[in-house]
């Protein structure tokens, strides 16, 4: 067995360690605990429902769109957030935060997709 620089039967490495000392579990990395789903799911709910009463331009809801919109884009933040934590990815944070602000745009109604595709094309050159 090796562990490093040091060489021998796991009994002579743990022998080695008490001898001078050391306590084996310190040079060992404890893995990280991983994101749980449900953290994905509560933002998810958030900006989903946001984008969907957003959407439907429901009168009653026409009257706290603003509301209705600053909560979304609560949520990507949140979401992007834990995308980041995740999965460690600049990339796929960027994706997450970017893709969902814009659709909370479309929805209600800053921006539409033609805009989005002509700013792009412009972007390019």
């Amino acid at each position: 067995m090796k562990i490093g620089k040091l060489e021998g039967t796991p009994e002579e490495i743990s022998n080695a360690l008490i001898d001078n000392g050391l306590n084996f579990a310190d040079f060992l990395e404890k893995p990280e605990k991983v994101v749980k789903s449900k953290w994905f799911l509560f933002p998810s709910i958030i900006v989903g429902g946001s984008l969907i009463l957003l959407v439907l331009k429901i009168p009653v809801f026409i009257i706290i769109d603003k509301v209705l919109f600053l909560l979304g884009c609560g949520g990507c933040i949140w979401l992007s957030i834990v995308v980041q934590i995740r999965f460690k990815n600049v990339l796929a944070t960027l994706i997450a935060i970017i893709g969902t602000f814009l659709l909370m745009m479309i929805s209600i109604g800053l921006i539409t997709p033609v805009e989005i595709i002509q700013n792009l094309k412009d972007l390019k050159k």
